[in-house]
């Protein structure tokens, strides 16, 4: 039986939206905790202005501004934690973009840019939303056009298809592939054997052979996943 860390471990997070939803959802729930204890902190800081003055009433203001001070570091701890794993994930989608040159990546960075520490508008992003526009006023200025036919063009102007290609159907493929390999790593993760969990895999999915299989990890290792992740997997099945 192989060992059960035999695969590389996927991307704490992956590159879909989802799953940045769901980090959204778990910090806006941490933050709704903190924020109840932070209100209560401040209801028994009103108290104890309330108590006589001496020793006792010294003794709980400090600790409760103790109290305070540890959940405003608390606060920051969690801001640059997340701050930081938006820098990593918007970094990991420009790569993402280059690689399969998918726009849907952009629009995935548009969406959550505003989480980065820095501040700033990725101009990756810019540069792919200012063609679009130059592109969308050509198809303005374009007289010979009627507005059915600018409304038609518009998923080629913002290079969503291209002749036989289209970005929707890659990144659900890429999306099923990501899922599939998740799904292989926590079967191995389970002490399960290469090819019972490979053949698992499949079951689950529905794919044909182990052949499929690979070329679908083949597409992340060409797009999302690092090499090291998709080399263990090819070597490993």
């Amino acid at each position: 039986m192989r060992k059960k860390n035999d695969l590389a471990p996927p991307h704490e997070v992956s590159v879909f939206t989802k799953y940045v939803e769901e980090a959204l959802d778990n910090l806006r729930l941490q933050n709704k905790n903190s924020f109840s204890v932070l209100e209560e902190l401040t209801r028994q800081v009103r108290l104890a202005t309330q108590m006589p003055r001496g020793e006792e009433q010294r003794q709980e203001l400090v600790r409760l501004e103790s109290a305070r001070v540890a959940l405003q570091a608390q606060f920051a701890a969690s801001d640059k934690a997340f701050g930081e794993a938006c820098r990593v994930h918007l970094a990991h989608l420009k790569d993402c973009c280059k690689q399969t040159g998918n726009p849907i990546f952009v629009h995935c960075a548009v969406a959550m840019w505003r989480f980065d520490p820095s501040g700033s508008f990725p101009e990756w992003c810019s540069e792919y939303l200012e063609e679009c526009s130059r592109q969308i006023l050509q198809l303005v200025s374009d007289k010979s056009l009627t507005a059915s036919d600018c409304a038609s063009r518009l998923p080629a102007t913002f290079g969503f298809v291209r002749s036989t290609w289209n970005a929707f159907h890659q990144i659900r493929e890429l999306y099923s592939s990501e899922l599939m390999y998740r799904t292989l790593y926590a079967l191995r993760m389970q002490d399960l054997p290469a090819q019972k969990a490979t053949a698992e895999v499949l079951r689950l999915f529905g794919l044909e052979n182990e052949r499929s299989l690979r070329r679908r990890f083949a597409a992340l290792k060409r797009s999302i996943y690092r090499q090291a992740t998709t080399d263990e997997v090819r070597t490993k099945l």
